[in-house]
C-alpha cells in the first residue's frame, strides 16, 4: 500500500496509524456563534475523529487560571470599536489563551499593546505613537485584519477588515470603516469563527517566540508557525465556550467548511515551509491539521511546549523537534502528508 512512500522503519506504523480504515463519519457541527443553516454537517475519517478526539481529551486535562499575563497588556481601542460585540468575544477566547498557558505552566509573557480599530487613521496613528513602523506592502499599505508588530510588542486588530473581508485580494474601504457592525447572530457562522480568533492567534504567535527564547525559532516551517497558532486559538476557544462548542466543531469549519483548501493547495507539506507568495495561505490550513497529529499521536500539549523550549538550548527548530520526537522534519511531514491527502479527498461542502 504504502510502496511510494519512503520511509524508515520506525516510522511506517505512524504512517499506518493514521490511513483511513472504514467508513467516513458524518457529523453533525455546531459552530458556536453566528448564523448557519441547520442542520450542518461535515464528513470526518476515521483517523480524523480518533485525532480529535484526542484533541479534545488534552484541553479537558487543562486547568484554567486566573492569567498573570493579562496584566500586561495595555488596550488602545478606538471609540467605534469599544461596544463591538465581535471584539467583547476576542477578548475573552484571548484571557482564554493566556489563562491556558498558564495552565500548563507557561508564564512567558512580555508587555503587550493591542490595538483595535474601524480606521486605518486611528491604527496607522497609534502603532506610530507606540515607536513601531511596519512594512505594510504585502497588505498594500493597509492594516488588513489581524497581525503581530515589532517583535510582537504590538498585536492589531482592524475590526472593519474582519467584518467586512472576505474574499482574498480585498482591501478595507471608507465606507467599510463606517458601516455598522451586524449583530452576531446574523454573521455568518464561518466569518464570526474567523473573527474571534484574531486577539488569540497572534498571542500564540508572541508566547511561542518568548519560549523559543525571544526571537523566532531559527529554521521554523510557516506551517507549523501558523498551525500552531490556529490550534492554540481552536483549544482556548473551545475552553472558554465548553458549552457552545467542542474541538471537533472547530476542527469541521476550519478545515472542513471554511475553505476549499485542498482544491489549490496540493503540494507537499514541505512546499508550505518558506515564506514566499507559494504559501497562499495553505500554511494555515495544512499546518492545523499537522500540528494537530503532532499533539494527537506525539506527546500532546506538553510536549509542543518542550519543543519550542528547547529551540532556546538546541539553537535551531529542527534539532529540538528531533530531540523531541525521535525523527526529522522531512519524515514527520511525510507521514503528515499521508494524513493531509486523504481529507483532501472529501468534497468540499458549500
Amino acid at each position: 500500500m504504502f510502496s511510494t512512500v519512503c520511509l524508515v522503519p520506525n516510522h511506517a506504523r505512524a504512517v499506518d496509524q493514521l490511513v483511513s480504515q472504514g467508513e467516513n463519519t458524518a457529523m453533525v457541527v455546531t459552530p458556536g456563534f453566528g448564523a448557519y443553516r441547520k442542520p450542518l454537517i461535515a464528513t470526518m475519517t476515521p483517523a480524523e475523529m480518533r485525532i480529535i478526539n484526542k484533541a479534545q481529551e488534552e484541553v479537558n486535562r487543562v486547568n484554567l487560571v486566573k492569567p498573570l499575563s493579562a496584566r500586561l497588556v495595555t488596550w488602545y481601542v478606538e471609540p467605534t470599536a469599544v461596544n463591538s460585540p465581535t471584539v467583547k468575544l476576542a477578548r475573552r477566547t484571548l484571557l482564554g489563551t493566556q489563562a491556558m498557558f498558564e495552565g500548563l505552566g507557561i508564564f512567558e509573557a512580555k508587555a503587550t499593546s493591542i490595538v483595535i480599530g474601524r480606521t486605518q487613521k486611528f491604527l496607522r496613528e497609534t502603532v506610530t505613537k507606540l515607536g513601531c513602523y511596519p512594512n505594510l506592502t504585502r497588505t498594500w499599505g493597509q492594516h488588513l485584519m489581524g497581525s503581530s508588530l515589532c517583535s510582537d510588542t504590538i498585536i492589531v486588530m482592524n475590526l472593519s477588515g474582519y467584518l467586512f473581508l472576505t474574499t482574498p485580494g480585498q482591501t478595507v474601504t471608507r465606507e467599510m470603516e463606517t458601516r455598522p457592525e451586524p449583530p452576531i447572530a446574523s454573521q455568518s457562522y464561518l466569518l464570526v469563527h474567523r473573527n474571534i480568533a484574531g486577539l488569540s492567534h497572534e498571542w500564540a504567535h508572541s508566547v511561542r517566540t518568548l519560549m523559543a527564547g525571544g526571537e523566532v525559532p531559527l529554521g521554523e516551517p510557516a506551517w507549523m508557525r501558523e498551525g500552531f497558532a490556529e490550534m492554540v486559538s481552536g483549544l482556548a476557544r473551545v475552553k472558554t465556550f465548553p458549552a457552545r462548542t467542542s474541538y471537533g466543531d472547530f476542527h469541521a469549519v476550519k478545515i472542513h467548511l471554511f475553505s476549499n483548501w485542498a482544491s489549490r493547495c496540493k503540494l507537499d507539506l514541505r512546499a508550505y515551509a518558506q515564506n514566499s507568495d507559494i504559501l497562499a495561505g495553505c500554511e494555515y490550513y495544512k499546518g492545523l491539521i499537522a500540528v494537530e497529529i503532532l499533539l494527537s499521536d506525539f506527546g500532546g500539549l506538553a510536549k509542543l511546549m518542550k519543543l519550542y523550549k528547547d529551540t532556546s538550548v538546541l539553537r535551531t527548530f529542527e534539532a529540538s523537534f528531533k530531540a523531541n520526537y525521535g525523527l526529522t522534519l522531512p519524515e514527520f511531514e511525510v507521514i503528515a502528508d499521508k494524513y493531509i491527502n486523504d481529507i483532501a479527498k472529501i468534497p468540499f461542502r458549500t
